[in-house]
């Protein structure tokens, strides 16, 4: 179509030669169509937009001329595809290769000469018009997805047909040729005018509206009066001109923003795929808390439940906590707590029970959270010893009473006990000092060891804890130092094995002892002490069981390092008093 909309039936066919005398016209750039890099290619100089054939002119650090030095536009003047950031020219005008911007030169002071044509006055006389009309500067377009220069809508042309047919006659009064120098290398300017107030349903012949346009069909141009405004551009520039402004690239920053939009919204969904694989493989509370089974295995725990309510209990308490820091620890208010958390509280609490539960080495559970060495160690003395004393009070001592209302019918024969005793002992890193290695061998286990006192109710419920003593320390030394005795009362009846001969002891606090029966100088025990070492060993057999319990706390049926030495009680103690949340060892038969 013409500019005015008339038909044209006259079509041309356009041969391109590529030629070896291809050169680049830029200044101080030598390149030629035989040294041009592979992967790049040579761009003429485009005809149209006007704005977009200076923005190259300028581009080349020339001026139009014929004289040595100035810029003679031929077929074979044309820029290299150095000058372009993609190393190809862009039809599109929101793109950065739309014009040369790379290794250019310093613009020439003297401005390119302008060769005048009746299409160039058009524009010119069109651009007055448009500036007159319109009160807002235009705007420029950055490199962020937008034009790169101001739009001028001089520039804007109709698209034209080049079809393989020879020449055939115009319908309309005008014919529409080719810009010269134009070649099927270029798409012109994407900006089509669709001046549908300027064109009839009659297409085929250009109406004189007021002397104000002119059908030149020799030159073929268009000149169109200076004060009429095309009221929108079919691509996306509308020209608003009722209360003088102009709303510049509205859509095409939209259809941009879309785009955007879209890839950024694919690209979320790749991250948010990624982030779901990569959560699952976490070593933490959120991931591995999942089902009765595992949060028996990890934490010891029967159950998640248990889990959440016992540390519904501690986190208040646990939020306050100033972290152990070693022996130089200083009381600290709650205002500075030192640098903010690595892991959440129940992560912490989760990765301490982790390590009771499985025996886990600090290195290995700090990699598996993703933490240093040192910050886990921390975490767990401070938690290890809040543990200690927090379930210390959840745990106290029973009263007679509440033993009495829990009594077990396998009690039935002892009535009157009130806790039953046993000692046990864990493998410990041999010390370097002689006087601890004496201290800590013991014989029965022909090892050194750590030994601790274990008292439970008749029901199964472990009720004291003593601290450790070295592996050589007896059953009676540790009863009378651990301050067990203190917690006797008058009538109580205390069990245990052979090994406890604390019958002076007891008497002294009107309490009285149940052991198997010795065989004294007897060859044998005779059948009423074997009758009573079968009752006794019946119900006795439970505190086993409990200390059994205590072991499946896989850091300390392994050799217990010394450098755990200073946190060891509050270990044992904790991982004993954990079992109480388990399920009864004694069935209650109501």
């Amino acid at each position: 179509f013409c500019l005015l909309g008339a038909k044209c039936s006259a079509t041309y066919k356009v041969i391109i030669i590529m030629g070896a005398n291809d050169h680049c016209c830029v200044v101080h750039c030598s390149n030629r169509r035989s040294t041009l890099p592979k992967g790049y290619a040579f761009h003429q100089i485009p005809a149209a937009p006007i704005s977009r054939r200076n923005a190259w002119i300028r581009a080349t650090g020339r001026k139009l001329g014929k004289k040595r030095g100035e810029l003679t536009i031929t077929q074979n003047t044309k820029v290299c595809g150095l000058h372009f950031v993609s190393g190809r020219k862009s039809n599109d005008p929101t793109n950065v290769d739309y014009i040369p911007t790379q290794h250019l030169p310093l613009q020439h002071s003297t401005p390119t000469l302008k060769r005048r044509t009746i299409n160039s006055e058009r524009a010119e006389n069109y651009s007055m018009a448009l500036s007159k009309a319109t009160s807002n500067k235009r705007k420029t377009i950055q490199r962020s997805g937008n034009l790169l220069f101001p739009l001028d809508l001089n520039d804007i042309q109709h698209e034209i047909v080049v079809s393989d047919d020879s020449e055939s006659e115009s319908t309309g009064n005008s014919d529409m040729p080719l810009y010269s120098g134009s070649t099927p290398d270029h798409t012109y300017h994407k900006f089509w005018v669709t001046p549908t107030n300027l064109i009839g349903d009659n297409a085929s012949s250009c109406t004189d509206n007021s002397s104000q346009t002119v059908c030149d069909t020799k030159n073929t141009s268009v000149q169109t009066d200076t004060t009429s405004v095309y009221s929108s551009i079919s691509t996306g520039v509308q020209v608003d001109t009722f209360e003088g402004h102009t709303t510049n690239l509205t859509n095409i920053q939209l259809k941009q923003h879309q785009k955007l939009i879209s890839e950024l919204n694919s690209k979320v969904k790749v991250l948010a795929k990624e982030t779901a694989c990569l959560n699952r493989r976490l070593f933490c509370v959120e991931n591995l808390m999942t089902c009765d089974e595992k949060a028996q295995f990890y934490t010891g725990l029967p159950n998640i439940a248990t889990f959440k309510a016992l540390f519904s209990y501690f986190e208040p308490k646990a939020s306050e906590m100033t972290y152990w820091q070693g022996n130089e620890t200083t009381v600290r208010t709650h205002k500075n707590k030192g640098p903010s958390r690595k892991l959440s509280l129940e992560n912490e609490f989760f990765a301490v029970l982790v390590r009771l539960k499985l025996g886990l080495l600090v290195e290995d559970i700090a990699n598996r959270f993703d933490i240093s060495v040192s910050l886990f160690s921390k975490i767990f003395n401070t938690w290890i010893r809040f543990l200690c004393l927090e379930l210390e009070l959840l745990f106290p001592y029973p009263c007679r009473e509440k033993v009495q209302s829990l009594m077990p019918d396998s009690f039935s024969k002892f009535p009157n006990t009130r806790i039953i005793l046993d000692c046990t002992e864990i493998p410990i890193q041999k010390p370097s000092a002689l006087k601890a290695q004496r201290e800590t061998w013991s014989s029965y286990k022909h090892r050194n060891t750590y030994k601790a006192l274990v008292g439970i109710t008749p029901d199964g419920t472990v009720s004291y804890v003593s601290s450790l003593y070295g592996g050589a320390a007896s059953d009676k030394f540790i009863v009378q130092n651990s301050g067990v005795l203190n917690l006797i009362e008058a009538g109580d009846n205390i069990m245990a094995d052979r090994g406890f001969d604390i019958d002076v002891e007891l008497n002294k606090r009107g309490a009285s002892l149940n052991i198997p029966p010795f065989r004294n100088q007897n060859f044998q025990l005779s059948s009423e002490q074997v009758e009573t070492t079968r009752r006794i060993a019946e119900v006795r057999i439970h505190v086993e069981r409990a200390i059994q319990r205590i072991k499946t706390f896989h850091i300390l049926d392994k050799t217990m390092p010394l450098s755990l030495h200073i946190v060891a009680d509050d270990i044992f103690k904790t991982c004993a008093l954990l079992t109480n949340f388990q399920t009864p060892i004694i069935k209650m038969i109501q």
